[in-house]
């Protein structure tokens, strides 16, 4: 849950640039070269005090998709695979969801049939994203249907949640 603390992801990013500056890496997309996203490292950092359960299998997550009948955002199955969802003590709430929860949630009547739930707001809202993989992640205000894309990948989500510098309200003003 945010905690308004809004510049500790900037200084995720500082952090991660000196430490490769000084390694002779730099930034190659959204990727730091030579090495994928650290999940569990990220999300500790800005917010130490969540609870990350161990990655799902690949088998797991497969088997997910299966039933379902689609495939998760390549996004989506790195969060996946580096930590189960992510548990907040302090708001005695999953906002990142469990695979097994994803599974649940989606088949979910009220969901709209072009989006994947990955976890919610603690409201009415859900944190979905785009079943045709395009870019951005969507929170869907189930009162009222309307939709907003709040950030471009679910790595901004979930550092921008759990760090404090995207709430319910800043989603509801985008």
């Amino acid at each position: 849950m945010p905690r308004g603390d809004g510049p500790r992801l900037r200084v995720v990013a500082d952090v991660l640039r000196e430490r490769d500056s000084a390694a002779g890496r730099g930034l190659m997309g959204s990727e730091w070269a030579g090495e994928a996203f650290d999940w569990r490292t990220e999300l500790e950092f800005v917010a130490p005090d969540v609870t990350l359960p161990p990655g799902a299998s690949a088998q797991a997550i497969a088997s997910a998709e299966g039933s379902l009948g689609l495939t998760f955002p390549k996004q989506q199955v790195e969060f996946l695979r580096a930590t189960d969802g992510v548990y907040d003590a302090e708001s005695y709430r999953w906002f990142a969801w469990s695979l097994e929860r994803i599974v649940d949630e989606n088949f979910e009547p009220e969901r709209p049939s072009d989006l994947l739930l990955i976890g919610d707001d603690a409201a009415s809202g859900w944190f979905c994203l785009r079943l045709d993989h395009r870019e951005g992640v969507i929170h869907y205000e189930r009162t009222t249907g309307e939709r907003r894309t709040i950030v471009p990948d679910v790595r901004g989500l979930w550092l921008g949640w759990f760090g404090g510098t995207i709430s319910v309200q800043t989603a509801q003003r985008r």
